[in-house]
């Protein structure tokens, strides 16, 4: 099988994948119910048409990704204009990123605001998506690193979400394992976390209102996080002192867990600590 076969069955996979889920357009389209209905079809119909101009740029792009790789490392940008208002801009960069010996290109494609991330691995007669991300305005930022301490880099997309109530700093953790050192399609999710690879342990701040979120930490066993503890302001004393619970709580009695105190010195560098103690008294009236 040659680079352009490869290519050829991944185009085929990502078409199918979005066939299945086009399917729903006729569905909605044969659903009465007034403006309501007229209104989620037109949002409906819009974002349809923003996945086939999203898919068609990145067709483009892989097709002259497949054109320009020698082997070596590459940089380069695709501008496509499509029969609509859009203009769709790839930029792709080719490097051995991470600790196998194969080529990986990061392709970051861009539709007036609608950001996409795709990593593939370059091998030598094939090609292999390994991250599809897309997060709308929500795209932030991509960084490699050893993010559980195991001694081979990582793949993490860092990204905002525009909705919701609280400091919501998300990440999307992609592991490439000590023992294949290839990277693992599945993300791992976590909102507001600091790294400690060096202790392999994450800390970081739940989603939710200040008085209510919790700190949390987990332990990297492998590629997957284990729960040391979870810490909540004590009520009680309408948070000058903490409860340390095993599991998840809210508002937590003292009977839940175990009272301290003050937070462990080992959370003062934890990034979103401000918005963890962002709480007045008033917070824990009527609770």
């Amino acid at each position: 099988m040659n680079l352009y076969t490869s290519l050829i069955i991944v185009l085929l996979l990502v078409a199918c994948n979005f066939t299945s889920n086009g399917t729903e357009t006729s569905a909605l389209e044969t659903s009465g119910g007034g403006d309501k209905d007229t209104i989620e079809k037109s949002f409906f119909n819009k974002s349809v048409a923003d996945s086939i101009i999203l898919k068609k740029a990145k067709e483009d792009t892989l097709f002259e990704l497949v054109e320009r790789f020698r082997g070596t490392d590459l940089d380069f940008e695709v501008t496509t204009k499509a029969d609509s208002p859009y203009e769709t801009k790839s930029v792709v960069k080719v490097r051995k990123f991470f600790d196998d010996t194969d080529y990986y290109a990061i392709i970051y494609t861009d539709i007036m605001g609608l950001n996409a991330i795709d990593v593939y691995q370059l091998k030598e007669r094939n090609i292999v998506h390994k991250v599809t991300s897309e997060w709308g305005l929500a795209f932030s930022s991509d960084t490699i690193f050893d993010v559980n301490g195991d001694g081979t880099k990582d793949f993490l997309v860092n990204y905002y979400p525009l909705s919701g109530c609280c400091r919501r700093n998300c990440y999307a953790i992609y592991l490439s394992p000590a023992t294949t050192k290839k990277l693992i399609t599945e993300a791992i999710d976590l909102v507001n976390p600091t790294f400690y690879p060096e202790e392999k342990m994450v800390r970081g701040v739940e989603y939710g209102h200040p008085g209510e979120a919790g700190l949390y930490k987990y332990r990297w066993k492998g590629e997957k996080l284990d729960t040391v503890e979870y810490i909540y302001p004590d009520k009680t004393t309408k948070g000058k002192t903490f409860i340390k619970t095993a599991k998840e709580a809210y508002l937590p009695d003292r009977s839940e867990g175990l009272p301290i105190k003050a937070l462990p010195k080992e959370y003062e560098m934890v990034e979103e600590l401000d918005w963890f103690l962002l709480y007045g008294k008033g917070v824990f009236d009527e609770r």
